[in-house]
């Protein structure tokens, strides 16, 4: 069985999605990205990862991976740490969850009591349920 398969090429990289290339050129032409930056920004969008968050000149290649490695496995800290004026050093940490930065664990105790919040709610919210539903069985 013969198939067939398109492909699109921009610079050395090879695309399955015509608008994967299209914002992969788009980028490039933007800034003046080195090798290893664009090879960050051609693994997110092969991912479909949103390179936007990253594919900015300020950002060295590690950097890039770390804020492209918590997209894609959806750490809860990305949108933290996804901030140029942190090294890549300190976002390895904040991507392990690993920091004593004050910042951080300000922005990791908010999120923490947005969760419980939200929980809290659903509980109420099971809670309510299941009342209307004991009370539609006995009548």
């Amino acid at each position: 069985m013969v198939e067939v398969i398109n492909s699109y090429k921009v610079e050395n990289f090879h695309f399955n999605e015509l608008t994967q290339a299209e914002k992969y050129e788009e980028l490039v032409n933007k800034y003046d990205f080195t090798p290893e930056q664009k090879e960050k920004i051609y693994e997110g969008l092969k991912d479909n990862v949103n390179v936007d968050w990253y594919a900015k000149p300020e950002f060295d290649s590690i950097q890039m991976y770390w804020i492209y490695k918590g997209l894609k496995n959806n750490n809860p800290f990305v949108k933290f740490y996804a901030n140029p004026k942190y090294n890549s050093i300190q976002m390895q940490r904040f991507y392990y969850n690993d920091s004593v930065d004050f910042e951080f664990r300000m922005f990791k105790k908010s999120l923490m009591k947005f969760n419980e919040i939200q929980q809290q709610y659903l509980n109420k919210i099971q809670q309510q349920y299941s009342i209307k539903n004991e009370k539609k069985v006995r009548f």
